[in-house]
């Protein structure tokens, strides 16, 4: 029986803390949109991101992961231009305050990525992340049609990132 119990603190704590390092923060809503796509239309390349605060934030900054062969630009503000590599600094954010930030969105010529978002700050002295992920193009590897059957090829190592 003591083993047992042993077993079981080990295995809370794990998932404790398992549960911790994915779970988002939640004082922050992320929403994207494509406000000019049309029913049917992909090629759209602007991308709407919301952010509104349900705490006060400190030091807020929006990082991008762009996948290779994707093209991300600022399209409004003072910043306008290409996406600044170490990300786009908000600064302070109210609880309840939105902001809008609008991107334009290059796609692959073929294939496609997933699109990371993420907004760094801190809350009551808490380093926070939250994240979104963004479909753009058409990710994946493209089939081939053998025999009247789809083959999809296996993931590599690569495909991972």
């Amino acid at each position: 029986m003591k083993h047992f119990t042993g077993v079981a603190i080990l295995a809370a704590l794990l998932l404790g803390t398992v549960a911790k390092a994915v779970e988002p923060d939640g004082r922050v809503a992320i929403r994207t949109a494509w406000p000019d796509r049309k029913h049917g239309d992909a090629a759209s390349p602007r991308l709407q991101v919301s952010l509104t605060a349900t705490t006060s934030l400190k030091d807020a900054r929006l990082v991008a992961r762009i996948p290779s062969g994707i093209g991300l630009a600022l399209r409004n503000g003072a910043v306008a231009g290409r996406w600044p590599a170490e990300g786009l600094v908000i600064g302070d954010l109210a609880a309840g305050q939105t902001i809008v930030v609008d991107l334009d969105v290059a796609p692959p010529a073929r294939g496609g990525g997933i699109l990371g978002l993420y907004l760094q700050a801190k809350a009551d002295g808490r380093e926070i992340s939250e994240g979104v992920g963004v479909v753009v193009g058409k990710p994946g590897k493209a089939p081939t049609i053998r025999n009247g059957a789809v083959e999809f090829p296996a993931a590599g190592p690569d495909d991972a990132k």
